[in-house]
């Protein structure tokens, strides 16, 4: 009786166990994509505000800003620069965008780094137009700073108070800020460099910081996508990918797969993976539509991508898929 008692016991335990989420086998799609613009313009790059409420996108070559309020579907064009939908950043409280915006002089192209408030409509231009600038801006954890890395370490302008932007060599806050170069992945804290972790040989791209501020995912320029703990300096093969983001969890990456003929793409999906490498999803999987630069919602329910040929932003619904294992008596 007490063999059996525990038998049921175990058993029932390892199906609560499962079902709670830590055996996630992969992401499920419940309702499929809809575009939530019209191909009227071509948008691409959709980024999810931190509050959910609003998409941010830019157009072709990266010009511009659009912002989409998803309740009333009003569309607000926040900036029409070159290069400003490059890598821009949402503030933590929805309001503001962070970007870097360029323009041309003759044969030579500048660069500068600017704050939009989506409500207010003020800019802020936190540096002059510079010929070399070739790392992006990136908000500080608490949004209080910017900071931009050159090869002369990192630069910090204090934002907190938005009538006085000012430019310095140390931060105020003492968290820990990334970025990437040459070297490989630098971590610096108190304006000292931490570490620098090279796990991978090859040229860095698209590394993006997970919520937690204790992974990056990034891929290798000719190889593949990454995930790399910065506590354990453990680094994980994913395989082929490109441009990959975050699910809020922490778990798990949204990204894209393509293909082409050496000139133009002929395929393309929006996938999902377990940062461990396992429950790989193909979202799209469609033969007609060239889906790419997916953008996880902060509530983990949605992701929002582009159409290549369209230019139409699309949003499609997810849940988590649940592995259960039913044990034979």
């Amino acid at each position: 009786m007490k063999i059996k008692n525990l038998f049921t016991f175990s058993f029932v335990f390892l199906l609560l166990w499962i079902n709670s989420g830590a055996e996630a086998s992969g992401i499920k799609v419940i309702k499929k994509a809809t575009a939530i613009t019209d191909g009227s313009l071509y948008f691409m790059s959709p980024r999810w505000s931190p509050d959910g409420k609003k998409l941010a996108f830019t157009e072709t070559k990266y010009n511009g800003i659009w912002v989409l309020e998803l309740r009333n579907k009003n569309f607000i064009q926040v900036t029409d620069e070159p290069g400003a939908g490059f890598g821009f950043q949402w503030s933590m409280d929805s309001k503001e965008i962070l970007c870097r915006v360029s323009k041309q002089e003759g044969y030579r192209r500048y660069h500068a780094v600017k704050i939009f408030n989506i409500e207010t409509d003020v800019i802020q231009q936190l540096t002059d137009y510079r010929s070399l600038m070739t790392a992006l801006p990136h908000w500080t954890k608490n949004d209080r700073e910017v900071y931009l890395a050159s090869n002369k370490g990192l630069e910090f302008f204090q934002v907190e108070n938005r009538s006085q932007l000012t430019s310095f060599k140390k931060p105020t806050s003492k968290q820990k800020n990334y970025y990437v170069n040459e070297k490989g992945i630098n971590i610096q804290k108190d304006n000292k460099l931490v570490s620098t972790q090279k796990p991978v040989e090859g040229q860095y791209l698209n590394a993006v910081i997970s919520p937690d501020g204790d992974k990056i995912a990034f891929e290798i320029l000719g190889g593949n996508m990454y995930v790399l703990d910065l506590n354990k300096r453990r680094t994980k093969d994913l395989g082929i990918g490109y441009n990959p983001q975050w699910s809020p969890d922490n778990r798990k990456l949204v990204y894209m797969i393509t293909e082409d003929d050496g000139h133009n793409f002929t395929k393309s999906d929006v996938y999902v993976i377990n940062i461990n490498g396992t429950g790989k999803t193909n979202l799209t999987n469609t033969s007609d539509l060239l889906e790419q630069n997916p953008s996880w919602s902060p509530n983990g329910k949605k992701i929002a991508f582009d159409e290549l040929n369209s230019g139409k932003i699309y949003v499609i619904e997810i849940a988590e898929k649940k592995k259960i294992i039913r044990l034979e008596k």
